[in-house]
Parts: structure tokens; sequence; C-alpha cells
């Protein structure tokens, strides 16, 4: 097993196998058609969730698509293993981290910049980013993610 960097939030718990890492959800956020999006790593995969499909207030809690009204919360084993759990209630997708390939992000800049999650196998998936606060987010959440795969521009 890769041992993560040592801030709290990156300790992986031996009994969970999968610990939450942070994500967010909202209007930053677009998948294809469908403004109002979000995205949550774990230490194991990314999850994507459409919020036209389960509604905003879906993940309860939830504050402005935080989870504990934070970009990367601090929680207990037991607050994890439920946040998982409601995300994977609520996925439109989820992918391994062990099957990425690469997550490109590029910086929104006249237009809207995006995240192409590219896996070993199938389709890249692209999530556009309505503004920059989304491309800082995702780029602080992917570093603690899978920092080798993550290409930004």
């Amino acid at each position: 097993m890769r041992t993560l960097p040592t801030p709290e939030w990156s300790r992986l718990d031996a009994n969970m196998g999968e610990t939450f890492l942070g994500g967010f959800a909202g209007g930053f956020l677009e998948k294809g058609f469908h403004v109002g999006y979000g995205l949550y790593f774990t230490t194991t995969r990314v999850i994507g969730i459409d919020l036209g499909s389960h509604g905003g207030g879906a993940l309860g809690g939830t504050l402005a698509g935080f989870i504990k009204g934070e970009l990367m919360p601090n929680l207990s084993p037991e607050e994890s293993a439920k946040v998982i759990e409601d995300l994977d209630r609520l996925k439109e997708f989820d992918i391994a981290k062990d099957q990425i390939r690469r997550i490109k992000l590029k910086k929104p800049g006249l237009g809207v910049g995006h995240m192409t999650i590219t896996p070993d196998q199938g389709d890249s998936i692209t999530i556009k980013l309505r503004h920059r606060t989304a491309y800082d987010r995702l780029l602080q959440l992917t570093q603690a993610f899978s920092p080798e795969v993550v290409r930004s521009s």
C-alpha cells in the first residue's frame, strides 16, 4: 500500500479501506448540458454526481456542495464511511485511482476551463469549469488524490 502525505485528511483507515478526502458541487461545474455538478475524492477513487438528477440538497448537510462546510473536512472514520455511502447512492460515475491514466486541468480564461479524466480503458470524462474558483479547488483536491497523474495549464 502506498503511503499518502501526512496531513490528517489523507490518512487511510486500514479498517475502512477507503477514506473521504474532499470535494464540492454546484454551478461552477458543468457536465454535458447539466450546470450543477459535483466531484468528490476518496483515497481510492473519484466520484461524479449530477445535481440535476438528485437535487442540490441530496447529500444533506452540505453547504455549497461541501461536506461539513469544508472542501477537505477532517472526518471520523464513521463520518467518512457515511459520506462515501451517500455518494455511492447518488453517483453518476466513479473511477478507481489505479484506473486513471491522467487528470488534466485547464484554467478558465476568457471562456470556460475543464477537467478531463482519462482512464486506462474507456472514454474520457470532461467536466467544464465555469469559474476560476472551481479550478483552484480541483487543483487542491487532485493534488491530494493522486498528484502523479495531474497536469494543469
